[in-house]
């Protein structure tokens, strides 16, 4: 159930023969979900929602998902998806109540390995974390997030684990940039990744 008490819900419907994927308001009619295309027979409602009736759908009837959609009261969005020519898995998600939405992914070419930290609010996307980068002066070796582990104020929690043994929790807090890096990420395509400073 979403905060603002409305419910997602997929059913199947023997006279069609198909999956749907609806939403009851408050009050309480059924309406269908924007999927953007997919078939609903591929959707099903993650745990990720928030305050503003804002939930994560999956995609994909695998073990990981194929993709992500945001599905709003305006409709849906695609998050992220392996179709994409950027990622080649999927894995955990979250969305606060400021609509920031963090994932976990592989990269193509990453060996199937979560590789990558991923924060998305409306059509900017920042890496966060990426395997292999220098964390408390040692090189990240793996890292692992949940649902659960964004808050409000954009802080991120994960577990941790460094070339050189040590292992542990930390959290991503997001950095004020400068007016001029601002200006600077304005002028990227949407939907572009770029880099954005987190401190630790």
């Amino acid at each position: 159930m979403a905060a603002d008490g409305s419910i997602y819900y997929t059913r199947y419907d023997n006279q069609l023969r198909q999956w749907e994927v609806g939403k009851t308001g408050t009050d309480a009619r059924s309406r269908g979900v924007d999927l953007l295309g997919y078939s609903s027979s591929n959707i099903y409602v993650t745990e990720a929602a928030n305050s503003l009736g804002e939930v994560i759908l999956g995609i994909g009837g695998g073990y990981w998902p194929s993709g992500f959609l945001l599905s709003t009261e305006s409709g849906s969005t695609l998050i992220a998806a392996t179709s994409e020519p950027r990622f080649s898995l999927l894995y955990e998600i979250d969305i606060n109540d400021q609509s920031e939405i963090v994932f976990q992914a592989s990269r193509l070419g990453s060996e199937d390995r979560i590789d990558g930290l991923y924060r998305r609010k409306g059509d900017e996307m920042d890496v966060v974390l990426s395997a292999g980068q220098s964390l408390f002066g040692a090189e990240l070796h793996g890292f692992q997030f949940a649902y659960g582990g964004l808050n409000s104020k954009g802080e991120i929690a994960f577990n941790y684990w460094l070339l050189n043994g040590e292992r542990g929790v930390a959290i991503a807090r997001p950095v004020p940039e400068p007016a001029t890096g601002a200006l600077f990420a304005m002028a990227f395509a949407a939907g572009a990744i770029r880099r954005r400073r987190w401190g630790w």
